[in-house]
């Protein structure tokens, strides 16, 4: 006979000492003890009757056997004890009852659990006690709801005749609202015929102007001939977007593209000079603002600096000392164009109201504010900014600010010349050769070994370049308009016939779209005419092949990316490349073991429409085949393994870890 378990004896000693159910079980949730009043609990007489049953065995109600087992359960698992409210239906009276109960892990002399023993008290009085003091606080709260109710529709019938009243006199007020929109709509119908007629009307004489712009053309000076077409696209530009307002069209359905900044404001100011002979239109362009670019749509900027130009003029009344100042600066993020008058100044309250866009007529002539909305709609499409300073009876100086973008590929933000150089000019205005003289005469008198060849036509430059040995091909700069009149050949065909390298397409042309296109399927950059002055002259010394040591050269049109990382590696000389052409120029002059990290595309700018300039693995193919031996490919998508080359090492752009150790 199995020996019984110490455990159980000890608690069959005490188990009637207790005043309350006390009971043990097995694993299994099988009855192992338990004393008299459990028994009259569960409603048995004989303990036989139940020890060696489980639950299911004992109590009716299989959801209560479910969910004691499931706490038993826990006990078993965790070790620990729980304090449950158990609820149970009393099996010969149907009545419901309420027990606290206590169940603790029943462990054997070596510390293992075999069950679990257990006690309840029962605690039904005090539950239904509870229950019904909440039921009664619920009556109570439920007389206060239903009095606050009863108060409420009486204020709501008392004020049912008042609010009869009410709708009755708004329903006048609409009336007479609606009457005086439909007024109004009729008289802007009339007046939106009436801009349309005009606008129509202006399209003949505009035609007229344009045309006789191109047939004078040969006839009148670069400079007024390009401010005479520029003035007559202008009208027509807000001709149009005036009649595309007026037909309920989009006002903004011109795309925004990167602007440059200074020449839109260049092209302004001269038809404002002309527009306003007699105010003194002064400009002040820093350095490093010449060739900074914002994204916006370009007509729609130029109709802004007008409006407030024309408003800066519109302070000064007649005054005899009347001026209007323009700058333009800038910071790595942000552009800004500063444009103040010493007019009538402004009052705080009218400054508060212009900057929150708040509709202004007084002091306008017409009492329109139209300059001013679309200043405002402008800033608010291009995440641009507006400031007002300005002192009564002494000045108003307006700040315009918008965020600087990455200068796109096309533009040629310096001319690099070398020692032996015949920089060669281009242009069939007498007036920009003598400009290009002053603009060189310093760099000539440093190095006088340079030479300059001037060329009005186009075929006399391409006879004396193409006449010259390959050597010195090579050492030509070649400066070349893009407008030659009555030539029968522009300044693109001139580069692409004679295949200068280093070349420069030097236009007033540069906004245009089909030029941009055709110079860059050439690889030819662009120097709007009107910043010729200002473009720096930089002196590229010749570098013996291999001489220039450097810790390593990155290559990525992403400008962000590089900086970042140069930052990060402050300590290292890095040389940095934005398109892999200019790179490959310079490539002979650093060692073949030199470090060069290389981009997996190379676009001309960020965003929609964006020009392709190379592949990566092309570039990294070349240089491989130059016999170069340290190559990186850093990118931000990993590329087809089965087309890496063994020589290029592959880092993910998010994998700053490993760009980190390319400074080891």
């Amino acid at each position: 006979m199995k020996k019984k378990e110490p455990m159980f004896e000890y608690l069959e000693s005490i188990a009637e000492l207790i005043p309350a159910p006390f009971y043990w079980l097995d694993l299994e949730g099988r009855w192992l003890g338990l004393n008299i009043l459990t028994m009259e609990r569960i409603g048995v007489t004989n303990k036989a009757d139940v020890i060696g049953k489980n639950g299911y065995e004992t109590y009716n109600d299989k959801a209560i056997v479910d969910k004691l087992q499931k706490i038993n359960n826990e006990v078993i698992k965790t070790g620990k004890s729980l304090q449950t409210e158990d609820v149970i239906v009393d099996v010969t009276t149907g009545k419901t009852k309420y027990f606290s109960a206590t169940r603790a892990p029943l462990r054997n002399k070596k510390g293992e659990i075999i069950g679990v023993v257990g006690t309840s008290i029962e605690t039904t009085a005090e539950k239904e006690k509870l229950i019904a003091e909440k039921e009664a606080e619920r009556l109570k709260h439920e007389n206060r709801k239903l009095e606050a109710q009863n108060k409420i529709n009486q204020i709501i019938l008392e004020k049912e005749a008042a609010e009869s009243d009410r709708l009755r006199l708004e329903n006048a007020l609409h009336k007479l609202e609606n009457d005086k929109h439909q007024a109004a709509a009729e008289e802007q119908e009339k007046f939106k015929k009436i801009v349309g007629q005009v606008i129509h009307d202006i399209q003949s004489p505009l035609a007229s102007l344009r045309g006789m712009v191109e047939d004078t053309a040969g006839s009148l000076p670069e400079e007024k001939r390009i401010t005479l077409r520029q003035a007559s696209m202008r009208i027509s530009d807000i001709a149009q977007n005036m009649l595309s307002r007026y037909k309920n069209e989009a006002d903004d359905n011109e795309p925004a593209e990167p602007l440059l900044v200074s020449t839109a404001l260049l092209e302004v100011l001269s038809e404002k000079r002309f527009e306003h002979k007699s105010v003194i239109i002064d400009t002040n362009f820093k350095a490093e603002a010449h060739f900074a670019f914002i994204q916006i749509e370009p007509s729609q900027f130029k109709r802004m600096i007008s409006n407030v130009i024309n408003n800066a003029v519109e302070a000064l009344g007649n005054k005899a000392d009347g001026q209007v100042k323009v700058e333009l600066g800038v910071n790595q993020e942000w552009v800004f164009v500063f444009i103040e008058d010493n007019g009538c100044g402004m009052s705080q309250e009218l400054i508060d109201k212009i900057e929150k866009n708040i509709g202004i007529t007084s002091g306008k002539k017409d009492g329109s504010g139209i300059g001013l909305t679309q200043v405002h709609e402008t800033l608010q499409r291009n995440y641009g900014q507006l400031t007002i300073n300005s002192e009564e009876g002494e000045f108003t100086e307006i700040m315009l600010k918008f965020p600087r973008i990455m200068s796109p590929f096309w533009i040629a933000e310096e001319i690099k010349i070398i020692k032996d150089d015949t920089i060669v000019i281009l242009d069939d205005d007498p007036s920009i050769h003598g400009a290009w003289d002053s603009k060189l005469r310093p760099t000539l008198a440093k190095i006088p070994e340079i030479k300059v060849k001037h060329f009005s036509e186009g075929f006399d430059a391409i006879n004396f370049i193409n006449s010259l040995p390959s050597l010195e091909k090579e050492k030509i700069c070649l400066l070349a308009d893009y407008e030659l009149l009555h030539q029968g050949i522009n300044g693109l065909e001139v580069i692409e016939k004679t295949k200068i390298k280093r070349s420069c397409l030097v236009t007033s042309h540069y906004a245009n779209a089909d030029i941009r296109e055709d110079a860059a399927n050439l690889r030819v950059k662009i120097l709007p005419k009107q910043l010729a002055f200002a473009v720096p002259i930089i002196l590229d010394k010749k570098i013996e092949p291999g001489s220039k040591k450097v810790d390593m050269v990155w290559v990525d049109d992403a400008r962000w990316f590089i900086r970042d990382w140069k930052q990060r590696f402050a300590n290292l000389v890095i040389d940095a490349y934005y398109d892999p052409d200019s790179f490959l120029e310079d490539v002979y002059q650093y060692p073949l073991d030199t470090k060069i990290i290389l981009d997996r595309n190379y676009y001309d700018r960020e965003g929609p429409g964006r020009k392709f300039l190379g592949d990566g693995l092309v570039v990294a193919k070349i240089l491989h085949e130059k016999g170069y031996t340290n190559l990186v490919m850093i990118t931000g998508e990993e590329p087809d393994p089965t087309i890496v080359p063994d020589y290029l090492k592959i880092i993910l752009k998010e994998e700053d870890a490993k760009i980190k150790e390319l400074a080891n």
